[in-house]
């Protein structure tokens, strides 16, 4: 059977959840994929950059790679980033992440923000009262509800249909070539 060329989970609710939540693996992104932790995770697509607390850092013994101005709904602050692989259910790993330390509302320690969100497709669906979300990296086609005669004129010429070359970079942010990693078969 012939592997897939892009890398996807999907999480289930039972119910209708107020945030979309599920488990990630966290490791430096020089270290083992073996040697990440678990976590709990929120998703944020009003989020530019994905977030890590004090306890991730920490357990993870983590090294800051810089510093970055964060806004955030308690106001500006200028922060630590940490650099690290982001393992997401059913082994979707996504490395190079910059992570900024913040404290988090709630029980989760990881918020994944837009800088992951935008490297695939998202997708959310309530139904019959039980939420599901899916997410696929790299993106491979437009989720989109609409049948081509309800689309605003002009819709599909935005759409960008340039494929990701066997020898270029991987577009899910592995460092790899893209053949060696999303591409694979």
């Amino acid at each position: 059977m012939k592997k897939p060329s892009y890398r996807a989970f999907t999480s289930y609710n039972q119910g209708l959840p107020g945030v979309l939540k599920n488990n990630v693996l966290i490791s430096a992104q020089a270290a083992d994929v073996g040697s990440a932790l678990e976590f709990e995770a929120v998703w944020d697509t009003g989020a530019t950059k994905s977030v890590i607390t004090e306890k991730v850092i920490s357990q993870c013994g983590l090294r800051p790679s810089g510093m970055v101005k964060m806004h955030g709904v308690t106001g500006t602050a200028i922060v630590e980033t940490y650099l690290v692989k982001v393992g997401l259910p059913n082994n979707v790993f996504v490395g190079g992440v910059i992570a900024a330390k913040a404290d988090l509302v709630g029980n989760q320690d990881v918020l994944i923000g837009m800088d992951i969100i935008s490297l695939g497709d998202l997708a959310i669906s309530s139904f019959q009262g039980r939420t599901s979300f899916s997410f696929r990296i790299p993106s491979t086609g437009r989720v989109d509800f609409l049948s081509p005669r309800e689309r605003p004129k002009g819709y599909d010429s935005f759409v960008n249909s340039k494929k990701t070359g066997r020898n270029q970079p991987c577009p899910c942010g592995s460092n790899l070539k893209y053949k060696n990693c999303c591409g694979a078969n």
